[in-house]
């Protein structure tokens, strides 16, 4: 049973998560409801930026909250982040604990480090600091790089409604997005 949940459940998780996002970049999936009697406590905090990116561009065409400049709808861009999303979430699922990053402490935050690690540039410093060896490297996110952003750190919508240029200022976007009831970090 321990081995289950230490690697089964885990990277079960990750695909489920990872396929959920992809729906979502595709537009099928416009938000999911939860709905059970506890509820579910986010960060309003967020580390923002100015942002780079033109007024016009600041555009939400599926209404979900998620900006379009932060969509990777490029396929090569989409298929990049899949590989390194599943190839960082397997790696750490793999890990004996004692050897994981101390931000991962349950199957939520395995998938946020490896979302975030997805988007990150994948240089030789990356691979020093997280002690990755990949034969084949998946290729490279072109699009943008975490945490140089559009939204800074922030990449995870804590607030209901369509995307509008004041989310970037107003809380609507925090670095980590917290189901569990304790304070999310930024």
């Amino acid at each position: 049973m321990s081995v289950f949940f230490r690697r089964v459940l885990p990277t079960t998780l990750a695909w489920l998560v990872l396929l959920l996002l992809l729906l979502r970049m595709a537009g099928i999936v416009r938000h999911l409801e939860i709905r059970n009697a506890t509820q579910i406590q986010r960060s309003s905090r967020a580390v923002i930026g100015p942002s780079p990116i033109p007024a016009r561009d600041w555009g939400d065409r599926f209404g979900d909250g998620t900006p379009d400049f932060l969509r990777l709808t490029n396929p090569s861009n989409q298929a990049a982040f899949r590989r390194w999303f599943a190839l960082i979430a397997e790696y750490q699922a793999i890990r004996p604990t004692n050897e994981l990053p101390a931000e991962i402490v349950d199957c939520a935050s395995l998938l946020r480090f490896s979302y975030r690690e997805a988007l990150k540039r994948h240089n030789e410093a990356w691979f020093l600091t997280t002690g990755m060896e990949v034969s084949a490297p998946p290729g490279e996110i072109r699009a943008w790089h975490y945490p140089d952003t559009p939204l800074g750190t922030a990449l995870f919508r804590v607030k209901p409604g369509a995307f509008e240029p004041a989310d970037l200022a107003n809380g609507a976007f925090a670095q980590f997005a917290d189901a569990n009831g304790s304070r999310a970090r930024s």
